[in-house]
């Protein structure tokens, strides 16, 4: 990256400040995993309290007080499994919710991250990749590279004058190795 900024290269950190790691900790994701479980404890919680406030008006000392126990030990179940049930409702649709949330947020930064780097600023991958075309593109000798004297391209001859091949010999001609030949293309002599 450094490489990127000293070559004038446009350099888009985008990606480095916006994704799901660095969502995660704006986001207290660490806080919100816990709260499933924070949920269902709490109507554990409230099984054992409803169980103790049932438990605690009990009396055996006569029939009619053993009969009003047990309609207090029922009050008191009443209670416990109220909380249990609210519980693990509210912690199965927290994490329904919390799941959908998570996964829109992550699928709409990743479509905003994509359009961004269409539309904006093209990723430092792209940017290289960019750069290293220009590069072959620009050096001399480069496949690819007009090498033609005679036209735009090499079907359009410039000024309507036809092109034909000549070759030239290399300059370092050695007796004892057949010389390198290559292949210009040369404005035709008018006919």
């Amino acid at each position: 990256m450094q490489h990127q900024r000293e070559t004038g290269q446009i350099v888009s950190d985008l990606d480095e400040v916006l994704n799901e790691d660095v969502l995660a900790l704006h986001t207290w994701k660490g806080v919100i995993a816990q709260l499933p479980g924070t949920l269902t404890g709490l109507g554990i919680l409230g099984t054992f309290v409803g169980l103790l406030l049932g438990l605690r008006g009990i009396s055996f000392v006569t029939v009619e007080a053993a009969l009003g126990s047990v309609q207090s030990i029922l009050a008191g179940i009443n209670t416990a499994f109220y909380t249990s049930i609210a519980g693990v409702i509210l912690s199965i649709l927290f994490n329904i919710t919390n799941n959908v949330l998570r996964t829109i947020m992550n699928r709409e930064t990743g479509l905003f991250l994509e359009e961004f780097h269409k539309s904006v600023i093209p990723t430092t991958d792209e940017q290289a990749r960019y750069s290293s075309r220009r590069e072959v593109r620009q050096s001399p000798g480069a496949a690819g590279a007009p090498a033609q004297k005679c036209g735009q391209r090499r079907s359009e001859p410039r000024d309507g004058a036809k092109c034909r091949p000549q070759r030239a010999r290399s300059d370092a001609a050695d007796p004892g190795r057949p010389a390198q030949e290559r292949v210009h293309l040369l404005p035709a002599a008018p006919i």
